[in-house]
C-alpha cells in the first residue's frame, strides 16, 4: 500500500527465476545452489542445498516444494522443513549442459518438467515416480528465448517442441490431442479452457482450443516480442525494440515496450515505453500490472 520495504535477504548470488509465494510462505532459489523457504514476515525458516545452480521458481503445493537445478535434477522438499522427499534425474550426461531456463508445472497431484535432453517428463509428484515421457525437442543447443515451463488446462499440458510449434498432451498418458502451428510460438499463455495464444516474434495469434480456428492475428507494433501474459480481459505483451541512432549500425538503443492487447478480439488498448531493455516476465493482481525492466525500476500501471 505504501511501497516501503518491509524485509529484504541478500542471497550473494544472484536469483535467476521469480520465488513463489503462498500465503504463509516465500522459497525462491539462487545461482549458488541453495533454496530458502522465509515466513512471510521474512523470517528464514530453512535451507536446502542443491548439487547445482537453482535456474527454475519453485512450486508450492501439497505441503511440498519442487524445483529443478542446472544439472537436470528435480527435488521435491518438505515445505514445513526442507528435508528432502525425493529427487529425480533423466541421467544424461553431458561435458556441456544448456542452461534450460524452464520451471515445473503441477496439476491433479502430477508435476511436469521439460528437461535438456529434449523430454518433457511426468511424475507422481508424491514420491517422483515416472508416469510418462516425451520427447519434443531433438537437441538444445544452447540456451534460447523460447518458453520451456509447460502449462496445464482442464487435464491437458501444453509445451513447444522443437519446430516452435504448441503440441497439446493428454495430462495422464502423454498421447498428443494437438499441434498448434499456425505461426512459430516463441511463449504462449491459456487465459480460459477454449483459448490458446500464441506469441511469435513479431505476431501473436489467438486460437480456439477445440476447433483450432483462429480467432484473432495482431502483428505487433514493437518487436521482437520478449514474453507475454494475460490478466482479466487483457493479454500483456512484453518486447525490446532496437533504434539505430541516424541509422548507423553501431550505435543502436533498445527499448522495451508493454502492450495491452483485449483478449476479445486483439485490438490495441494502450502501450508503453519503458526506460530500458526487459528481460523479465510481468505479473498482474487488483487491477495492476507491474513490470521490472533491466535498468531495475519498477514500473507499476493501473486502470484509470
Amino acid at each position: 500500500s505504501t511501497g516501503k520495504v518491509l524485509w529484504k535477504f541478500d542471497a550473494g548470488y544472484p536469483l535467476e527465476a521469480p520465488p513463489a509465494v503462498t500465503e504463509d510462505r516465500v522459497c525462491f532459489g539462487s545461482s549458488d545452489g541453495f533454496m530458502r523457504c522465509f515466513e512471510r514476515s521474512g523470517k528464514l525458516l530453512w535451507e536446502f542445498r542443491a548439487r547445482s545452480e537453482i535456474l527454475s521458481s519453485p512450486v508450492i503445493k501439497d505441503g511440498m516444494v519442487f524445483f529443478s537445478s542446472s544439472d537436470d535434477r528435480l527435488y521435491a522438499l518438505d515445505a514445513e522443513t526442507g528435508k528432502k522427499a525425493w529427487s529425480y534425474t533423466r541421467r544424461v550426461f553431458k561435458t556441456v549442459t544448456p542452461r534450460i531456463y524452464a520451471s515445473s508445472a503441477w496439476a491433479d497431484g502430477r508435476l511436469y518438467h521439460f528437461f535438456s535432453d529434449g523430454t518433457l517428463v511426468c511424475l507422481n509428484a508424491s514420491d517422483g515416480k515416472e508416469i510418462w515421457s516425451k520427447k519434443l525437442v531433438k537437441n538444445f543447443d544452447g540456451a534460447d528465448s523460447t518458453r520451456r515451463t509447460p502449462l496445464v488446462m482442464g487435464g491437458v499440458v501444453y509445451a513447444i517442441d522443437d519446430n516452435n510449434a504448441v503440441v497439446a498432451l493428454n495430462g495422464s498418458t502423454g498421447d498428443v490431442k494437438g499441434i498448434y502451428n499456425i505461426i512459430k510460438a516463441h511463449d504462449f499463455v491459456l487465459p480460459d479452457m477454449n483459448t490458446l495464444v500464441i506469441a511469435g516474434t513479431d505476431r501473436v495469434v489467438s486460437i480456439n482450443i477445440s476447433s483450432g480456428a483462429i480467432l484473432w492475428d495482431k502483428a505487433l507494433v514493437n518487436s521482437p516480442m520478449q514474453s507475454v501474459f494475460a490478466a482479466g480481459e487483457y493479454l500483456f505483451v512484453l518486447s525490446n525494440h532496437e533504434a539505430r541512432v541516424l541509422g548507423i549500425y553501431f550505435i543502436t538503443t533498445t527499448k522495451g515496450y508493454v502492450e495491452a492487447l483485449k483478449l476479445t478480439d486483439g485490438s490495441m488498448a494502450w502501450t508503453s515505453k519503458l526506460g530500458s531493455s526487459v528481460s523479465a516476465n510481468g505479473a498482474a493482481a487488483q487491477s495492476a500490472v507491474v513490470l521490472v525492466p533491466d535498468s531495475g525500476e519498477l514500473a507499476l500501471f493501473t486502470s484509470p
